[in-house]
């Protein structure tokens, strides 16, 4: 069985900084950030951390 873990942000940078670091990287095999437009940096916060990425393109979270 895999574990993904999806984490959801809108301009969540302070909140990714602040938690992202407590989530240990052996509870699942892989994180991947679904960033909606953020503005404030969380996209590139994710991607400097080395969290997969992914962009969404439409609102609402059924696209994600």
């Amino acid at each position: 069985m895999k574990i993904t873990l999806f984490v959801l942000a809108y301009n969540e940078i302070e909140g990714m900084k602040a938690i992202m670091p407590r989530i240990k990287k052996e509870w699942v095999d892989e994180i991947i950030v679904v960033d909606r437009g953020s503005t404030d940096g969380t996209l590139e916060y994710a991607k400097d951390i080395g969290y997969k990425t992914y962009v969404q393109k439409k609102k609402g979270m059924r696209n994600a």
